[in-house]
């Protein structure tokens, strides 16, 4: 209880709901179990007030099911049935949000797979389009050594034909 206290005190001056629901959650549960019904009924109420400001299905669970405890030991028994009632759907609704969040869990794992897929296929669509070219460049670059060289042979041979020509006409 004293450690309790203490972490409802640190979640009311940081401002964190969810540890002061938790706190009250706790400090339920510890009074019901110490068959102190009172006051595990008025820390349940709190932290069901707490969870509905914070939005959180598993904390009002948990509050709800300290709450119809301690209404059972007040001997408040259609009100603790109404309130197992609301702890039995509100588990059913986590499990079956829980189910849905596995199938969406699964689902994002196979667009990823799938999207991973389809990147390494791009990848490799460019690294052959990259290749390609290179070979393409290459290509390109031994037709032109082939044409430089054919330019060079006929400059040398026309030089060659020129300086005869006039040693020729020299003589």
């Amino acid at each position: 209880i004293h450690y309790l206290n203490l972490s409802l005190l640190s979640a009311k001056q940081n401002k964190i709901k969810y540890n002061k629901a938790n706190a009250y959650v706790g400090l339920a549960l510890v009074y019901n179990l110490e068959k102190d019904y009172k006051r595990a009924y008025n820390y349940g109420v709190k932290a069901q007030h707490t969870a509905n400001n914070l939005g959180s299905l598993s904390v009002k669970a948990d509050a709800t099911l300290q709450v119809s405890k301690a209404l059972a030991g007040l001997k408040q028994f259609e009100n603790a049935y109404n309130q197992h009632k609301l702890y039995v759907a509100l588990r059913d609704s986590i499990d079956k949000n829980e189910s849905i969040h596995k199938v969406m869990l699964y689902n994002l794992e196979i667009d990823f797979e799938k999207t991973k897929k389809e990147l390494a296929d791009q990848q490799n669509l460019k690294e052959n389009i990259y290749q390609q070219k290179i070979q393409r460049q290459e290509s390109e670059n031994q037709v032109y050594a082939i044409i430089i060289g054919i330019m060079a042979v006929l400059v040398v041979v026309y030089y060659r034909g020129k300086r005869k020509q006039q040693k020729i006409n020299a003589l």
